[in-house]
């Protein structure tokens, strides 16, 4: 269908768009923070590659790429009028960083606001309940206000069609769609207000929370939060098409969810025996903090994979953890952890 690939080619756009700047971004500050220049290349190809793929496969169907466009320019535009009431407001006499001196410690987020950042991670959750449970609800809510009113249907959209049709489509494509959708919409939500957040700090919607939970060395590149929802979002994009097997990639993000704050938080409040990590050599992670990455990654990934796939998991997270990488774990630990889990599937398939 015609408007189906137009809403196809503009979140295309959109996705290029962003990578441009967000690789302009990183050039520019490449020399202030190495950690950041990897993380944010990466994410500039992920979206790029999602971007394309959605396009090349049609993976989400009209209208509900439509949808997505609309909530874009929503976003788009409250951020947009946000960022001209502040420049109104503060002129030029305003402070990039952003900074509250009662985040940090030492050069580290305090205890408390650690907390903060990660209870972000909970919202994983939301995607279990969305593909088990909630994909179908609303699926069913939309299709029924489809059939009670075809001809305001009709006028919003310019189709008598209604692609996800509960009564000739499998609840497993219904679900699939929908939380796509939701992962691409929660993409877009983050991440519009964090480009601006790293022109400026006063300048996104979400600054009042980003100065309580953004680390010093994620002043010139995207937040954690953008991280982990791009990570996810790039796993399940792959489960969609076939290579990851939907359960094990929840099960991945479980794990980069969880065991990742599992990690940060009884590292930093049991924490007494430290080791420096492999590759970033000067920070400083515990033991303690390690055993219990390991061990709520493993609870996480049990439920969705059994008992020897959820070690496999568990391992790979806790290995990334040691190494440190100079890349956001947030990226790498959803796809790896669901690689890693994969591979025995692989070997039995092929």
């Amino acid at each position: 269908m015609l408007l189906s690939l137009i809403h196809n080619i503009i979140l295309l756009l959109f996705m290029i768009f962003l990578s441009l700047y967000l690789l302009a971004f990183a050039y520019k500050h490449r020399d202030i923070n190495k950690y950041g220049f990897n993380s944010t290349i990466v994410t500039a190809i992920c979206l790029l590659i999602i971007g394309v793929i959605v396009l090349i496969f049609d993976l989400i169907p009209y209208p509900i790429n439509a949808a997505i466009n609309v909530w874009l320019a929503i976003v788009f535009v409250i951020q947009g009028i946000y960022f001209i009431i502040i420049k109104i407001v503060y002129k030029e006499q305003i402070n990039k960083e952003n900074i509250d001196v009662n985040t940090y410690e030492n050069g580290e987020i305090k205890l408390k606001r650690e907390y903060m950042r990660k209870s972000f991670h909970s919202v994983v959750i939301l995607v279990v309940i969305c593909y088990f449970m909630l994909a179908l609800i609303i699926n069913d809510f939309v299709y029924n206000i489809y059939v009670s009113d075809p001809d305001l249907y009709y006028s919003i959209w310019k189709t008598h069609e209604y692609p996800l049709n509960p009564k000739s489509t499998s609840n497993l494509e219904v679900t699939i769609k929908w939380t796509l959708m939701f992962f691409i919409s929660a993409l877009i939500f983050l991440t519009i207000p964090d480009i601006f957040r790293i022109y400026n700090r006063k300048y996104s919607i979400f600054s009042g929370v980003y100065k309580r939970v953004i680390r010093l060395k994620e002043f010139y590149t995207l937040g954690p939060q953008v991280y982990l929802t791009l990570g996810c979002t790039f796993t399940f994009l792959l489960a969609v098409l076939g290579i990851f097997i939907p359960a094990v990639a929840i099960a991945g993000m479980m794990i980069a969810a969880f065991g990742d704050a599992a990690a940060a938080i009884i590292g930093r409040r049991f924490g007494k025996h430290k080791f420096q990590t492999f590759i970033q050599r000067e920070e400083l992670k515990s033991y303690e903090g390690l055993i219990a990455g390991f061990i709520v990654s493993y609870i996480s990934a049990f439920f969705f994979v059994g008992p020897i796939f959820a070690i496999l998991g568990a391992l790979t997270f806790s290995i990334l953890d040691y190494l440190n990488p100079k890349i956001a774990d947030n990226i790498l630990n959803p796809i790896l952890c669901t690689i890693t889990m994969m591979i025995p599937f692989w070997i039995i398939l092929y």
